[in-house]
């Protein structure tokens, strides 16, 4: 993983938590999806993508009992954080 794709999941992460959006529940799918794409993108397996992004929607209601049953948006950002500290090991 190049230093180009790492800046750009760490954008997305910054811009997602400036948003005002970011913290409604019913946006944060989108966020995640745009975070977790931009990650993926790096394979340039464009299928493999797109299986994962249909198994992605389709795990969205469990996706969202977790953030309800945690700390929702503050954990999701603290682990995403980890996510991109780890790709650029």
């Amino acid at each position: 993983m190049s230093t180009s794709h790492i800046r750009r999941a760490k954008e997305i992460l910054k811009a997602s938590v400036g948003s005002v959006s970011f913290w409604r529940r019913e946006c944060l799918d989108e966020w995640n999806w745009r975070f977790h794409a931009s990650l993926y993108e790096v394979a340039e397996w464009e299928s493999s993508v797109t299986i994962i992004k249909n198994l992605h929607d389709q795990a969205d209601r469990y996706a969202r009992m977790q953030l309800s049953l945690t700390r929702g948006p503050v954990q999701l950002l603290r682990e995403h954080s980890q996510l991109v500290a780890l790709s650029a090991v």
